[in-house]
């Protein structure tokens, strides 16, 4: 082999391995590359990963915000809700006190009234002890039957028993006869009519109505304008006062 021939294989031999060395970088270089390229995916997988995370969690906030928002319109209905409720009770205090004092002062009235009314009793009872001719002119019969009828009341009054004899009786008002059940006048025990169905004594009767007649039934006058008697009687009977049209309050109020 000739000289030439060996440097020409020489330089050959360099070249293809500079060919080889540079083939060699270019494919560290493609790698290097090709890994900065997975690399750089990797992180944009990444980042896009953390932005739906952060999305999710941002929706979730406004989602709880939403949420503080619907909250706090309910409290502030309830607390108007609350607002009506506490002036609604203060109004019902303030009937409830108002109706309080009414009653109270009803009450107080009504206090003074039957003291009053007593005291016209006591009154009145002393007067009759007082008047030597307070007498009725009985007969045998009627001043037995007269017995019979204060005995048989004051043993009711003392027992608290009903009346089982004489369940009758008849109210003669200024002429007119009303034969009445006796039970029925004592719905209201403060009226004359109840009064005078526990009296014991004609000396009590006497102070209830105008005339006695003792018997079965006993008869009781009372010197009056028989016009209302029914409407005050039907009041004892039902509980409840229905005034005519040629009726008066303002009597019956007396």
């Amino acid at each position: 082999m000739t000289l030439e021939n060996k440097i020409s294989d020489k330089l050959t031999n360099q070249d293809q391995n500079i060919k080889l060395e540079e083939h060699e970088n270019n494919e560290n270089i493609d790698q290097s590359d090709e890994q900065e390229n997975m690399d750089q995916l990797q992180e944009n997988k990444e980042s896009k990963e953390q932005l739906q995370v952060n999305q999710a969690v941002e929706k979730d906030n406004l989602e709880q915000l939403e949420q503080l928002q619907v909250n706090l319109i309910d409290k502030q209905e309830n607390l108007e809700q609350l607002g009506k409720l506490q002036v609604n009770h203060l109004a019902k205090q303030e009937t409830l006190s108002s109706i309080q004092f009414d009653d109270e002062e009803h009450l107080k009235q009504f206090d003074d009234e039957e003291h009053l009314k007593q005291s016209d009793d006591e009154e009145h009872l002393k007067q009759f002890d007082d008047d030597d001719d307070l007498q009725l002119d009985l007969s045998l019969d009627q001043e037995f039957a007269a017995k019979q009828y204060f005995s048989m009341m004051e043993n009711m009054n003392k027992s608290g028993e009903k009346v089982k004899k004489m369940k009758m009786i008849i109210l003669d008002i200024g002429g007119d006869r009303f034969v009445v059940n006796r039970k029925d006048l004592g719905r209201f025990p403060h009226t004359r009519l109840a009064r005078l169905m526990k009296a014991t004594t004609i000396k009590e009767v006497l102070m209830y109505c105008d005339e006695f007649t003792p018997g079965d039934p006993p008869e009781f006058f009372f010197d009056r304008n028989p016009m209302n008697f029914p409407a005050i009687l039907e009041m004892h009977r039902k509980g409840v006062l229905h005034i005519s049209e040629t009726g008066c309050a303002l009597v019956l109020k007396k």
